[in-house]
């Protein structure tokens, strides 16, 4: 799949090249006279970096201003965030109303389950916003993506933050993608803290706007949605991170999970650090209209 291209003036491009180069390589230096022209300023630039080079998000003016849905979305759900009753079930030809208990086992637990039982016995305090594991204890499954991070009601990228390549977990658990907020730079936490964000946050958690480019197992795709930023007291586990949850990311993509030991199982030989396939087959796009891959 080829990757996505914008179109972008030029001074949207230097803009987001000196942002995302600030305070990076501190001992480079370009030696300039005080009257110059742009071309003679850039090649001089270049000519410093010499073979450093980084990644940097080129996302459209279009990505950055958040649409009345997501607007609307976010003043809804910062009034009914400590509502109970909210959730959304599957649909499902089962009477739940007869649902039979379940059967008694026939046999005793197998030695493997048994030791399995004894290792995973430590009770964990629930919180509202829930991570079901640790990453540490290898339950959860890891994507990358690269993320940029703005106001609900900012219209400029002057305070968006971004993180090129960062592991996300992979939550069905969480109702909203959610990120640490011991995570951000202090100036985007200072940021937050304007009134402007009044309208999208509650007492423990303020709403943003999130650009990501996702890769899942067969490719690469662009999502748009909102996330909760929270302290990293709030989260489990208190880990630093950022969860991938379900609200505008998870439950606009169809997907088939493989995971390893149905891949094992298969005869394929896997790394012990791996997961499993997550494989993309349709998603919807910004515009609502599905996209089959």
């Amino acid at each position: 799949m080829e990757p996505a291209t914008y179109s972008h003036q030029p001074s949207e491009v230097l803009h987001k090249l000196s942002r995302s180069m600030d305070g990076l390589s501190p001992e480079l230096s370009v030696q300039l006279p005080v009257s110059t022209t742009w071309k003679t300023a850039l090649k001089a630039t270049e000519e410093a970096l010499g073979n450093i080079d980084q990644p940097v998000m080129m996302l459209p003016k279009q990505f950055r201003k958040p649409s009345q849905r997501l607007r609307e979305i976010a003043a809804r759900d910062a009034v009914a965030a400590s509502s109970s009753d909210n959730m959304l079930r599957i649909r499902t030809n089962v009477d739940v109303a007869k649902l039979p208990m379940p059967p008694r086992p026939s046999k005793p637990l197998s030695k493997k389950w048994k030791e399995y039982a004894r290792q995973s016995c430590e009770f964990r305090q629930p919180y509202p916003v829930t991570i079901r594991a640790d990453i540490a204890e290898r339950t959860l499954p890891v994507i990358t993506g690269s993320i940029s991070l703005n106001g609900i009601d900012e219209e400029s990228d002057n305070e968006a933050v971004e993180f090129a390549r960062v592991e996300m977990l992979w939550d069905t658990g969480a109702h909203r993608t959610i990120i640490a907020l011991d995570l951000l730079p202090e100036s985007f936490q200072e940021y937050l803290k304007k009134p402007i964000h009044d309208p999208y946050r509650t007492v423990d958690a303020t709403q943003v706007q999130v650009d990501m480019v996702v890769a899942l197992s067969n490719q690469a795709v662009i999502i748009r949605a909102l996330a909760w930023v929270v302290p990293k007291s709030k989260i489990p586990n208190e880990r630093v991170g950022i969860l991938f949850g379900q609200l505008g990311c998870i439950n606009r993509l169809q997907y088939e999970s493989i995971p390893a030991s149905i891949l094992s199982s298969d005869g394929e030989d896997l790394e012990d650090n791996v997961w499993g396939d997550l494989i993309l087959k349709r998603y919807l796009n910004d515009d609502d209209e599905i996209v089959t891959v």
